[in-house]
């Protein structure tokens, strides 16, 4: 096939002179540099894909108007200069379109849904992403950690109910334990609605129910902070801090700090809730079905608040890490907010730089993960101490030695 001189005027471009050859001028207008790198593709394009359908034939108009028609359905992402030199670029993109029984005189364009098939004979479906029960590693490696991790946390749950009138369970609030336990629990059942093809009801409580229950789990852990503070002040004589021991106070603390976030997640759901969405742009030839946060305020709100009770804890815990040992679950408290804080940090950056299943990945690794801190920092050497040395696990020694 011999090159055309071909006078092709891109839409949005009909100001453009209607007499000439592009090339004369392509010094003096980057459109037109534009427009001949558009008519050389085209030209290979419909050269190597339909040529046989060309042959023998001679009509030069014909050939124009199939390019014209294959023209629009270009669109044109950016013009800008290369760095270093004065060279124009153009990126441009053919969108799904299939010419129409090979040969015809018409380019069709796929549905969304939709997307050429290799010779562009016809359009097939795309294929669909999400974190698939069935058909995807990274999803049975996600079910396998959290039923693992939930076990473990059910094993140090039962140990801790089985041994509750033992000193090292009473000195670190057994009530507040248990709840504690039971959120680390409950947070990693959740994952199991990050998994599968997400519709508008597990959209809605996935993040819910993940904000809910770290809420309490770091609200649990906030309380028990407090009270290790409280717990050294009362040992004093006639300390005024007496009175705050109990129960009541770190009940109250839990409940006030996670009706806060119960709140934030209502605003949320009444301003804009989460909702399933099909991202048809991202890539070309798939489709993503995932969660679209809805309000994004509402979203960085739950993970702001849930930083800012883990900063608070992490402050007070550090402050009084060096109290008495007998008292001092300060220490352990610290580190676990460390690991928490840390994963959380470093997962807003990778949340927002990836996409599709992927984006979901981010967050289940970081719920695994800082709930996995927070279960091994607070409660595997008390673990320890009760399974594998019950010797210290007396009144004689929490207070003769103070190790705990």
């Amino acid at each position: 096939m011999t090159d055309l001189n071909l006078k092709l005027i891109p839409i949005g471009q009909e100001h453009l002179p209607d007499s000439g050859d592009y090339s004369s001028d392509r010094t003096t207008s980057p459109v037109y540099r534009a427009v001949e790198h558009v008519v050389n593709a085209l030209q290979v394009l419909y050269s190597s894909q339909n040529y046989s359908s060309l042959k023998g034939q001679t009509d030069e108009g014909k050939f124009r108007h199939k390019l014209n028609l294959c023209l629009k359905m270009i669109s044109y992402d950016n013009f800008g200069t290369n760095e270093g030199n004065e060279d124009l670029s153009i990126q441009f993109t053919i969108k799904n379109h299939v010419f129409v029984n090979g040969n015809s005189e018409n380019c069709m364009k796929c549905p969304d849904h939709e997307w050429p098939n290799e010779n562009r004979t016809h359009c097939i479906p795309k294929e669909v992403e999400f974190l698939s029960f069935t058909d995807d590693t990274l999803s049975l490696v996600f079910i396998v950690l959290s039923l693992l991790c939930f076990g473990k946390t059910l094993l140090v749950l039962v140990i801790f109910i089985l041994h509750q009138d033992t000193p090292i369970v009473k000195a670190n609030n057994k009530s507040l334990s248990f709840v504690l336990l039971v959120s680390i629990m409950l947070g990693f059942l959740c994952v199991f609605l990050f998994l599968g093809r997400p519709v508008d009801v597990t959209c809605l409580l996935r993040q819910i129910s993940f904000g809910i229950l770290f809420t309490i789990a770091v609200s649990s852990v906030l309380a028990k902070t407090i009270m290790v503070y409280i717990a050294f002040k009362a040992t004093k004589p006639n300390s005024v801090w007496r009175k705050w021991i109990g129960v009541k106070l770190p009940t109250c603390i839990v409940l006030a700090c996670s009706s806060i976030q119960v709140i934030i997640c209502i605003s949320w759901l009444s301003i804009s809730p989460p909702f399933q969405e099909l991202d048809t742009h991202s890539y070309q030839e798939k489709i993503i079905i995932q969660c679209n946060e809805g309000s994004v305020i509402g979203f960085y709100s739950v993970l702001g608040y849930m930083g800012i009770l883990a900063a608070v804890s992490f402050i007070i815990a550090f402050f009084v890490r060096t109290l008495p040992d007998s008292f001092n679950e300060a220490k352990y408290i610290t580190f676990s907010m460390l690991v928490f804080c840390s994963v959380w940090i470093a997962m807003i950056p990778a949340y927002l730089s990836t996409k599709g299943k992927y984006t979901v990945a981010v967050e289940v690794f970081a719920i695994l993960i800082s709930n996995n801190g927070l279960l091994y920092c607070i409660f595997l050497t008390k673990c320890f101490i009760i399974l594998c040395r019950p010797e210290l696990n007396t009144k004689v020694y929490l207070h003769s030695q103070r190790n705990i």
